[in-house]
C-alpha cells in the first residue's frame, strides 16, 4: 500500500488531489493536512511513500517546511506552486526537494495530469527502489530505506522512524562499533549530551524487545561508554 501526505493551507485543493490520486490506483491512501505543525507531528511519527507540498503555506515558508520535513523523512517531496519562477524551483530542489511543480489550477485537465504524471514517475521508482534485490539482508533481516520498514522473514517488524533509524545505522556498519554521538547525529540531528543520552537508552531498549520476539535481541551489544555494535557473528 502506498501511503501520501498532502500538506496545503486550503482544505479543497488537498481533498482534490487526493481523490485525483485516490483514482489512479487502487492500492494507494492519500490524507490531507492543513497545519504544518500537525504534519510534521505524522511525518515523525509515521513513514509516507510520498509527501505532497503545496506552497500555500501561510504558518511558515516554503524552504523552511521542506527543510524541517527532510529533518524526518527522506520519502520522495514534490513541491506545488501556484506561481512557479525559475529561481524558486532551484532553491526547492536544492533544499531536497525530489520535484517542483508548476500547477495554476488543479481543476485544469493538464495541470492535473502533469501532477499525476509526476507522482507516478516517483511511485515507479520508489518500487524499483525497494524491490527484494534492493534490500539491505542479515539475520533473515531485511530493511527497506526507501519504505522505512524492516522485516524479519517476510514480517513487518513495526518499528518506530527513530527505531528504523537506529536499527539502519547499525547495520550500515555491521560489525564495528557506532558511537553515541554518531546515533544521536543520525537519529536526532542534535549533538550528544545526558538527555540525548537516556533517549537513546530507551530506543535501543524498545528496539531489542522488538527483536527478541524473533530471539534476536542479542545481535546490538552495548560497548561500555562509546556505543553499540550489531555483532555479524551472532
Amino acid at each position: 500500500m502506498f501511503t501520501i501526505l498532502i500538506i496545503g493551507q486550503e482544505l479543497e485543493k488537498c481533498e482534490r488531489l487526493k481523490y485525483l490520486l485516490q483514482d489512479i490506483r487502487t492500492d494507494l491512501k492519500a490524507y490531507c493536512v492543513t497545519s504544518y505543525t500537525k504534519a510534521l507531528n505524522y511525518i515523525s511519527h509515521y513513514p509516507y511513500t510520498l509527501i505532497v507540498v503545496g506552497l500555500d503555506i501561510l504558518e511558515i515558508d516554503g524552504i523552511s517546511l521542506v527543510q524541517k520535513i527532510r529533518c524526518f523523512s527522506d520519502a520522495p517531496l514534490i513541491t506545488v506552486s501556484a506561481h512557479p519562477t525559475a529561481e524558486e524551483e532551484i532553491d526547492f530542489l536544492n533544499v531536497c526537494a525530489d520535484r517542483y511543480l508548476g500547477v495554476k489550477s488543479i481543476w485544469d485537465e493538464i495541470d492535473a495530469k502533469r501532477f499525476l504524471a509526476n507522482v507516478q514517475a516517483l511511485l515507479r521508482s520508489f518500487a524499483a527502489a525497494t524491490c527484494p534485490s534492493n534490500l539491505i539482508s542479515k539475520f533473515g533481516l531485511k530493511v527497506s530505506p526507501q519504505r522505512w520498514k524492516a522485516y524479519i522473514n517476510g514480517e513487518d517488524i513495526c518499528l518506530t522512524p527513530k527505531q528504523f533509524v537506529l536499527l539502519s545505522s547499525l547495520l550500515k556498519h555491521i560489525g564495528t562499533v557506532v558511537t553515541k554521538e554518531q546515533l544521536c547525529q543520525e537519529i536526532w540531528h542534535i549533538d550528544y549530551d545526558i538527555n540525548a543520552d537516556e533517549a537513546l537508552k530507551y530506543h535501543v531498549m524498545e528496539l531489542r524487545k522488538k527483536l527478541s520476539l524473533y530471539n534476536l535481541s542479542n545481535v546490538i551489544e552495548t560497548v561500555r561508554g562509546i556505543g553499540y555494535l550489531l555483532n555479524s557473528e551472532t
